[in-house]
């Protein structure tokens, strides 16, 4: 029998698309948190989860998988040396935060689902001109993939970038890191109500970016459920290159700002991820505001005959 040398992404997608199903990604983590009352309210936002918060952390990635979630996202979008600088937390604080929230993530998912290693942008991702550039964007990116690789994680994922300078620097620093240990990295960014990078750039450069840096697939995350079909419009089809859509189901201002969360119901939520189904999108999921009764939602409805179960409380 010849070995089969793909990475468990690869594996996952090819399976996926045998099936003709999509695949189901996890739901907010931060809002979640917050939901159940975690203090979130700092810079680092739910950075220091994974050292403080470890029973509720481990709790909402416990839910997210019993509501049919196929990968579990871990609690490290903005557990960089940076962000854990700024915030004068002691040197070294940021990586004991990040293999906390990856080895909090392994053990729920226990060999049943992946954990993909959220890696986000370095300053406010809606506020792009925030973003550092060149080798400084992508030695502290690599910094942090590198970290994540090394604490074994099954993929990296690049999300909620809004400049076409930084995700490049992060492919960049992706591929260096999985250098050593093969994996795959997917690219999601974040778009305004026009289709565009929230910088203003075309989207379809994004797309093109990702393509040609061997990213397993693209999408879109952290906008308001109203924007994506005019996102999906300004992308063009690239057969070997997934679509991802996850959404934000917070309440969004004319600035993209959020306040709330859960502007749509899990069952309004699941017949709109239906049609970006049907627009060709591949892994779906839900961003801040969403649940784990959205991620239920849209198992029962894009993937019947599944039905998850209702989160065990009793313990």
């Amino acid at each position: 029998m010849t070995a089969d040398h793909t990475d468990p992404f690869t594996r996952l997608l090819q399976s996926a698309r045998k099936a003709h199903r999509p695949i189901i990604l996890d739901g907010a983590t931060g809002t979640e948190l917050d939901n159940r009352g975690a203090d979130t309210s700092s810079p680092l936002w739910s950075g220091l989860a994974p050292l403080e918060e470890q029973p509720l952390l481990e709790e909402v990635h416990r839910d997210y998988l019993a509501c049919g979630a196929q990968l579990l996202t871990s609690c490290t979008f903005r557990t960089t040396q940076r962000a854990f600088d700024k915030g004068n937390h002691p040197a070294g604080h940021w990586l004991k935060a990040l293999q906390s929230a990856v080895r909090i993530a392994r053990m729920i998912a226990a060999g049943s689902c992946l954990v993909a290693g959220s890696v986000g942008p370095l300053e406010d991702c809606f506020q792009p001109h925030l973003s550092p550039t060149g080798a400084t964007a992508r030695r502290e990116h690599e910094q942090s993939c590198a970290a994540l690789v090394a604490a074994g994680v099954d993929l990296l994922w690049l999300e909620t970038f809004g400049t076409l300078d930084e995700i490049a620097a992060a492919i960049a620093a992706a591929k260096a890191a999985i250098d050593e240990r093969p994996i795959s990295f997917i690219v999601s960014v974040v778009t305004g109500s026009d289709g565009r990078l929230i910088s203003g750039e075309p989207l379809v450069d994004a797309q093109r970016l990702a393509h040609e840096g061997g990213a397993a697939a693209f999408g879109l995350n952290c906008i308001p459920t109203g924007h994506v079909e005019t996102a999906l419009q300004c992308l063009v089809q690239i057969d070997d290159l997934p679509l991802s859509v996850y959404a934000n189901l917070g309440f969004a201002d004319p600035h993209q700002d959020w306040q709330g969360s859960a502007s749509l119901s899990p069952v309004a939520y699941a017949e709109l991820a239906a049609s970006w189904i049907d627009r060709g999108v591949t892994l779906v999921g839900g961003c801040c505001g969403s649940t784990p009764a959205h991620i239920r939602a849209l198992a029962r409805r894009l993937n019947p005959g599944d039905h998850p179960a209702e989160p065990d409380r009793s313990s």
